[in-house]
């Protein structure tokens, strides 16, 4: 379970950059990780979210402890839609690009595929 751990915790590393995780993103999130990765438990995946707030690390340190073999794709799509299902934030914005810089990746034509 450490993987699906992982992009739990980067992806509440990104909805939380507004200050407040809403209980929209936190569904959006739990449903594109199951269909993007493994299934977990909506018990596990609560588990993770508390642990995400029990720590004191910032995205970058998130982004390190992901596999090298990570679909990037599915992590980028993730974390996106789920910061933007209820509204993206200027900031979850900002962080979503860290994200896709980190993977070299172009946050606009990412988002405008």
């Amino acid at each position: 379970m450490g993987e699906i751990k992982d992009i739990v915790k980067l992806t509440c590393a990104v909805c939380a950059q507004d200050g407040i995780i809403s209980g929209v993103e936190l569904d959006t999130a739990f449903r594109l990780i199951n269909t993007s990765f493994n299934k977990i438990s909506r018990k596990d995946f609560d588990l993770c979210v508390e642990e995400f707030f029990e720590e004191d690390r910032n995205l970058e340190k998130y982004l390190i402890s992901l596999p090298e073999s990570i679909d990037v794709e599915k992590i980028l799509e993730v974390c996106f839609e789920s910061a933007g299902s209820d509204g993206l934030d200027v900031r979850e914005n900002f962080a979503f690009d860290k994200i896709c810089k980190h993977f070299q990746v172009d946050a606009g034509e990412f988002i405008n595929k």
